[in-house]
């Protein structure tokens, strides 16, 4: 029985492992693809900067000399509803933006605490697997010297030492008596 819940004990180890592990996958996975989600807004964000660029530049060469005042007045409304539109545009990426490395940051630090906590429970039941196989080592050698205590009790009976005087239990001590040192109440027995 004891083997069986050492065994137990190692299968569960060995589950909080794979565990441990598929947890760390799933949220290296889930930060790549945050940060993957950031780059293309940013790439998004510097292509939406740039083609404004350009227009404003195309716009201007396209302008000729005799109508530039007009244009440019009517052109100059357009492209400051463009450019706050535009700005707008701008604030809600950068918004988004902040928001997703914040989600990012908060997935790192989930990530953390789940490592540790797997580390945790993997040492927790490595020490309950330790402990259960040093109960058992313990139980083992305890009944390893009950049954050297009952050879013993064989042994003294098969020599003689140990035998009957009718319904009393007798021992022969030997001559001269010898007493044991440690509890001088007992007699050592002569093989």
């Amino acid at each position: 029985m004891d083997g069986i819940d050492t065994e137990a004990l190692k299968q569960l180890v060995l589950q909080l492992a794979t565990i441990a592990r598929q947890l760390d996958r799933r949220s290296a996975l889930a930060v790549e693809h945050v940060d993957a989600s950031t780059a293309a807004l940013d790439r998004e964000l510097h292509a939406l900067s740039d083609g404004a660029g350009r227009f404003a530049r195309e716009a201007t060469q396209a302008v000729g000399a005799e109508t530039r005042e007009a244009i440019a007045q009517a052109a100059g409304g357009a492209l400051a509803a463009f450019n706050r539109q535009l700005e707008t545009n701008v604030q809600v990426v950068q918004a988004a933006t902040n928001i997703m490395q914040e989600q990012r940051r908060h997935l790192l630090a989930a990530r953390r605490t789940l490592t540790w906590r797997a580390a945790g429970a993997l040492l927790i039941g490595s020490l309950l697997a330790v402990g259960v196989a040093s109960y058992t080592g313990w139980r083992a050698v305890q009944q390893v010297r009950s049954a050297q205590f009952a050879q013993d009790i064989v042994h003294a009976a098969q020599s003689g030492a140990l035998t009957r005087c009718g319904s009393t239990l007798c021992v022969k001590a030997g001559e001269p008596v010898r007493r044991y040192g440690k509890n001088p109440a007992y007699v050592l027995i002569a093989e």
